[in-house]
């Protein structure tokens, strides 16, 4: 099962004025759909998967907070905790 990324440039247009910084190479990602798909690999267990959405919304959107957080708290539970911990402090700067 790979990410996907259908999203269009209105998704773009309302994370912009929230602050988020935007990474306007890699390809357009829905946010919404990449949390739900995170989120039910995480209950499935499959801590990978779950991971790479993660990237996938940070390599567009580097500073989005939830997906920071999430991406701590999977490495945390994947028993890189010391990665978790570099990726928490991330989030405590922003």
């Amino acid at each position: 099962m790979q990410p996907y990324l259908d999203a269009g440039l209105d998704g773009l247009a309302r994370v912009e004025p929230r602050g988020l910084k935007v990474n306007p190479d890699p390809p357009d990602v829905s946010i919404a759909k990449s949390r739900t798909m995170m989120q039910k690999a995480l209950r499935d267990g499959n801590y990978q998967l779950g991971l790479e959405y993660c990237e996938l919304v940070l390599a567009r959107y580097p500073s989005h907070p939830e997906f920071m957080r999430a991406k701590g708290s999977i490495l945390y539970l994947m028993g890189e905790r010391e990665k978790a911990i570099e990726i928490y402090e991330e989030v405590e700067e922003i």
